[in-house]
């Protein structure tokens, strides 16, 4: 073997080792999906399927699904930014609501008209977004990235389009300390999300590792099944008693004993203790480690949000002097009619209309949230929960 040979060897072992340690790549440099070495500078560099897309559209031919679909793959592996130990990749999850929700919120600001149509445009599209990935169990983040939008907006739009004259400096004060609160609360939530996982959700892996059981097995786990539900229903166990059992039951999904009054989210893909429901607007499950801090989260961002809506409509509308309270002089919005004949007065308005949806759909949640734990096992003081958990069946038939 000549010198050539050994320098060629040890490039393509530098090569590699390279591809298999991202810890050599600078800032602007990735793996991709086809597990090659590249830089962000090179978007539209050798994409094969957008050279056939765009042959295919001058020569008036149809362009591939797989082709399409191809190529929205590769852009969205090569739309990256500069980061420490490599690029990381943009998601168009990410994207799209800090465009669409500034674009909505600019339309609604012109006039009294275009506001209402805008925001029942979003509402409309929200709802029908969010019934569609519960109904099919989709996982995504476009809620969550909505709602961090959602809120970093509304906190430029009070700071900065709203007369600051108008406010005093203990009530911005204050609305700051609440909105910190809330966002701690929900984050904590998302952090003890994790925490609420009984069993991890069995992958494609395990069941390699899992032998068929026999028959003798699948009676003997049939009567044990049994035996747990006859115990379960027992009139004699009282309601305390079921409460605190460390009793289990097997997940149907994941084929694993889980611990009792656990509920497999098909979200997460994982099996939730006593779970509420999967929040898609913080993209976590609420389960038996996060419901205080979720419920405390929402009831301090309803608090939160009043109180912004109050500061900002008292100073953008002509105030009316209710009273004082503590030499304090409270007011209430009399007459916003005016509001549209300046854009960023007509800008803070649209945002106290869109927090006052935000607030209705908040506590419409929280009331939910509470008949659910009235009929569970959160807040049980002996038998109380009874009436509730019948006032919940009767509403949801």
């Amino acid at each position: 073997m000549t010198t050539y040979d050994y320098i060629a060897v040890a490039q393509r072992a530098e090569e590699e080792e390279s591809r298999t340690n991202p810890s050599t790549l600078c800032c602007c440099e990735y793996i991709d999906r086809e597990q090659q070495r590249f830089h962000i500078l090179g978007i539209c560099c050798n994409c094969v399927d957008l050279d056939s897309a765009f042959t295919s559209f001058i020569t008036c031919q149809r362009v591939d699904a797989s082709n399409r679909r191809n190529m929205l793959l590769t852009f969205q592996d090569r739309l990256r930014i500069p980061w420490r130990g490599g690029a990381k990749r943009i998601s168009m999850e990410a994207i799209i609501p800090g465009a669409v929700y500034p674009l909505v919120l600019g339309l609604a600001a012109l006039n009294e008209i275009t506001s209402y149509i805008m925001l029942g445009s979003i509402v409309v599209f929200l709802g029908y977004g969010h019934q569609y990935v519960k109904r099919n169990h989709i996982k995504t983040k476009f809620f969550f990235m909505w709602l961090l939008w959602s809120v970093m907006y509304m906190i430029a739009g009070l700071q900065f389009a709203v007369p600051l004259l108008e406010l005093l400096p203990e009530e911005n004060l204050i609305l700051v300390v609440m909105g910190c609160l809330s966002g701690y609360l929900l984050w904590l939530t998302r952090k003890h999300a994790f925490a609420c996982h009984d069993l991890p959700s069995r992958t494609d892996d395990d069941l390699a590792d899992i032998t068929e059981a026999t028959a003798a097995e699948e009676e003997e786990e049939a009567a044990a099944h049994t035996a747990l539900l006859i115990d379960n229903d027992s009139p004699i166990r009282s309601q305390k008693t079921r409460s605190s059992s460390h009793q289990t039951n097997m997940c149907h999904v994941c084929r694993k004993y889980v611990s009792a009054r656990t509920i497999h989210c098909h979200v997460c893909n994982a099996c939730i203790m006593m779970q509420s429901h999967h929040s898609y607007w913080l993209d976590c499950c609420v389960g038996q480690y996060n419901m205080r801090f979720y419920n405390a989260g929402m009831i301090m961002g309803i608090l939160t949000l009043l109180f912004g809506v109050y500061l900002t409509l008292t100073a953008i509308c002509h105030p009316l002097l209710i009273g004082r309270i503590w030499n304090i002089p409270v007011t209430f919005p009399d007459d916003c009619s005016e509001v549209f004949n300046e854009y960023t007065l007509g800008l803070s308005y649209v945002l106290s209309l869109y927090a006052i949806i935000m607030i209705i759909y908040q506590f419409c949640n929280l009331l939910v949230q509470v008949l659910k734990c009235t009929r569970g096992p959160y807040f049980i003081i002996g038998d109380m929960s009874q009436p509730f958990s019948k006032f919940y069946k009767k509403l949801s038939a």
